[in-house]
């Protein structure tokens, strides 16, 4: 299954999950003095898929169509998942929630500049923010430095992986990588 640069993929789908329940709140008639809180996207996907059937159908009522088809959408694609992925998925939320508001926006931007990249490019793209985020940071600048890095890639996609890697925590060490680093 292909995931959009693969942590970005919470941010949309909490985003997705997230406004209908935000949305409803607001038809429910929730004073507009007390702010919106967006509640956990997994929260609301684990109320949703324990629902019967019938309730589904009342919530899914209540969104305006365009929200409904997103959020279909959405919880369709991940019902496709695996168990692992979802679990992937689940752990990239968190990581996305525990960034500040700042870098969130800017992890947005640079989502939305992944997407407008050709369709051949995201690929290749994909494939080297995987292996920057892996190195460590003196590795990253040196690679993202290198005449082969900048001759493989635009300019506009250099400086794409290197907000990315900038603004990404790498991932956490395995025991498996961390017994073969010694």
């Amino acid at each position: 299954m292909r995931l959009s640069l693969s942590i970005l993929v919470p941010a949309v789908l909490a985003l997705g999950l997230a406004g209908p329940v935000a949305w409803a709140q607001v038809r429910a008639g929730r004073p507009p003095q007390q702010p919106l809180q967006a509640p956990d996207a997994f929260a609301v996907l684990d109320r949703f898929e324990r629902m019967p059937p019938p309730q589904r159908r009342r919530f899914l009522d209540r969104l305006p169509s365009e929200r409904r088809k997103q959020f279909e959408d959405r919880f369709e694609r991940y019902q496709s998942m695996t168990p692992e992925q979802r679990e992937q998925v689940r752990q990239r939320y968190e990581l996305f929630q525990g960034l500040s508001t700042e870098q969130q926006n800017a992890l947005r931007l640079a989502f939305r500049d992944f997407s407008k990249l050709p369709p051949h490019r995201r690929p290749l793209v994909r494939r080297e923010y995987e292996r920057l985020r892996t190195l460590p940071e003196a590795g990253r600048r040196a690679r993202i430095n290198s005449d082969q890095f900048r001759g493989r890639f635009s300019a506009a996609e250099q400086q794409l992986l290197d907000d990315m890697t900038r603004l990404l925590p790498p991932p956490p060490a395995t025991p498996a990588a961390e017994s073969a680093s010694k």
